[in-house]
């Protein structure tokens, strides 16, 4: 029996599931809405090269060090996410960030951020969409006015369901 996707996007150690989805088509496959931080998101499409049309991410963590000094938890990050401190386990801490990975990625995607997201600080996409730009690779930085961590108002939020389909619309549907 298959692998469903919900277990495959569970975990850390999962990834090596995501070909032997049988469902999955290839050339319309999307990364929606990935989870930058403790979730993979942002190194599948740093591993998994060409494996993804397009991918979306909302209040990512791309790089745990500026994570971990920076959010509104920072105990709980320095405790709890990543073992030891930025200054005493930097290597942990850049192979755990997303930025570690961007020089592989060729996946078009959208990033879309709160301006008061103390959480995740915009920070944290603004680099990435940055290093994106630098390779020439198709992105879009969406900075959500006021928002804080759960996305604003609901303007805001139905904006941020109609900017994914507009980016999926783009790179999925031909």
């Amino acid at each position: 029996m298959p692998r469903r996707a919900a277990s495959v996007l569970g975990g850390w150690r999962r990834s090596a599931a995501w070909p032997r989805l049988p469902l999955a088509r290839a050339r319309k496959l999307g990364l929606d809405r990935a989870r930058f931080g403790k979730g993979r998101g942002g190194h599948f499409i740093g591993e998994r090269i060409g494996r993804f049309r397009a991918a979306a991410a909302l209040r990512p963590v791309t790089d745990w060090t500026v994570q971990g000094l920076t959010s509104d938890i920072v105990a709980v990050t320095l405790k709890n996410w990543v073992p030891g401190t930025p200054w005493d386990n930097h290597e942990d801490y850049w192979r755990r960030s997303t930025l570690s990975m961007v020089g592989s990625v060729k996946t078009p995607t959208i990033l879309i951020d709160g301006e008061a997201d103390w959480r995740t600080p915009i920070g944290q996409s603004e680099a990435y969409y940055q290093a994106l730009k630098w390779r020439g690779i198709d992105t879009r930085l969406v900075r959500l006015p006021e928002a804080g961590h759960g996305m604003g108002r609901p303007s805001q939020w139905l904006e941020t369901n109609l900017v994914v389909v507009d980016w999926y619309n783009k790179y999925l549907v031909k």
